[in-house]
């Protein structure tokens, strides 16, 4: 082999590409094999090992067989909101239409991924979440939770709420959404 094919030049300081070593120094095999040898696998880590896939020559493909496009679709729309917290928006006055409104018929109707409340999901978390989701700040509005549409049941700042594999917890179903009341703290002072 001789040492201008093991010899790349391509500029001073350049890295194991160019077949210089860290000191931007010219190694070649003649020179000094243990360098070179470190250097060389250095360059194999580099470029990665060889295999199917590994370069635009030798491609893979991956066939997924057993669900139709359509059925597979339909499933991740159905999954999106299964983990879905839904909640009634409410002030003093009555009903409040909800920035996560999903149905325009019932615009007080809000949902979010119970996902989306940071773990571990406690009733304080699940506040702050929907308190992000709507707009609504802790310092200007005073915020409570319920298990109920009827607002009879307070929900506690420490209570779990769910664990999402559960499947059954408060406002897990659309039609039996909890409720949220908040007021403006002047109106809450006032009284």
């Amino acid at each position: 082999m001789s040492s201008a094919s093991s010899t790349l030049h391509s500029g001073p300081g350049k890295d194991s590409s160019d077949g210089r070593g860290l000191g931007g120094e010219l190694v070649t095999p003649e020179d000094n094999s243990p360098r070179f040898a470190r250097l060389q696998l250095r360059k194999s880590r580099l470029r990665g090992s060889t295999g199917p896939g590994l370069s635009e020559d030798d491609p893979i493909v991956l066939v997924i067989s057993g669900l139709d496009h359509d059925e597979n679709l339909s499933r991740s729309e159905h999954n999106a909101f299964c983990l879905a917290v839904y909640y009634r928006l409410y002030k003093e006055e009555g009903a409040v239409a909800s920035k996560t409104s999903f149905d325009s018929e019932e615009f007080s109707l809000g949902r979010i991924n119970i996902l989306s409340v940071a773990p571990p999901r406690t009733v304080a978390r699940l506040k702050s979440r929907v308190m992000q989701a709507e707009g609504l700040s802790s310092f200007w509005y005073n915020i409570q939770l319920f298990k109920d549409i009827d607002g009879e049941v307070p929900m506690n700042g420490n209570d779990p709420v769910c664990h999402p594999q559960a499947y059954n917890y408060p406002g897990c179903v659309a039609d039996e959404p909890i409720t949220i009341i908040y007021e403006h703290h002047d109106e809450a002072w006032d009284r």
